[in-house]
Parts: structure tokens; C-alpha cells; sequence
């Protein structure tokens, strides 16, 4: 046993020694990020928001006539989108409040909201507190106090 498990290491020292020798001999490379796009490319505009600032300025004349990169999967200018639904839009609201209709006694469905939207804004609200605290100065003490 002792025997075999020298020869096992007289076997990868004699590996190490051949990649290091390889190593020292082939010419290496540079590091640098790899990327699919030319450094020519612009990243895209992001939000509709961006855009409506720089429209009618020189940048503006820029960027439409520079090759700008794909946008990600994410990015949307439609004024329709909702910036508050699309942190929960991974989330299956609509697939939960089916279970829970279709579990519901046919009296009580009526009542199961089924639009995530819906559910997720009535979820904000109730989540929002309903007393703010006003700042009260007695004396050289400042409280808190819930109004």
C-alpha cells in the first residue's frame, strides 16, 4: 500500500513538472474581457424617460446614427409598464388565487380577486403605515409622536 501510493506521487510529480515545463515554453496571453460586441457599439437608452431628455439636442442626432447594443430582456419604453409590478412579475400571483377559486365553495368565488395587479397594489397599501410620526419639541426634548 505504501508502495503504490509512492508510485501515485512520483506519477503526478512527473505531470506537474511536464504542465509547468509547458507553461514557461508557449507564449501566454493577455487577459482581457471577452465581449460580442465591437467597442464601437453604445449601451441602449434605458427608459422612456432618458430618451424624452435628450430628444431635439445634438446628443440625440448622435446616438441615432451610432450602432447601439442589444437591449436587455428587461428593458421596456412602453408607458404601460408598471415599474412597481415588474419587481413581482416572476412571482405566480394569478396561478395561487386560481388554486385558492377553484379550492373556493361556488358561492365565494365571486370574491377571489384574480388580477395580479390588482392583488399586488391592494398588498402595497396595506402595507403602507397608517400613522406618520410628527416631530414635538417640549422644552430643549424633541419627541416622536404618531399623528
Amino acid at each position: 500500500l505504501i508502495l503504490l501510493d509512492s508510485l501515485l506521487q512520483e506519477k503526478m510529480l512527473s505531470r506537474c513538472s511536464l504542465v509547468s515545463q509547458c507553461l514557461t515554453t508557449t507564449p501566454r496571453m493577455s487577459l482581457t474581457r471577452m465581449s460580442m460586441w465591437s467597442t464601437k457599439f453604445e449601451d441602449p437608452l434605458t427608459s422612456r424617460q432618458e430618451i424624452d431628455s435628450i430628444r431635439n439636442t445634438p446628443e440625440y442626432e448622435r446616438k441615432v446614427n451610432v450602432p447601439i447594443k442589444a437591449a436587455l430582456k428587461t428593458a421596456s419604453c412602453s408607458m404601460f409598464k408598471d415599474p412597481l409590478l415588474a419587481r413581482f412579475i416572476n412571482i405566480n400571483i394569478k396561478e395561487i388565487q386560481l388554486q385558492k377559486y377553484y379550492a373556493a365553495a361556488p358561492e365565494k368565488r365571486e370574491d377571489i380577486e384574480k388580477n395580479p395587479a390588482v392583488i399586488i397594489k391592494t398588498a402595497i397599501e396595506n402595507c403602507r403605515p397608517v400613522m406618520q410620526l410628527e416631530k414635538v419639541k417640549v422644552g430643549s426634548v424633541t419627541y416622536h409622536v404618531p399623528t
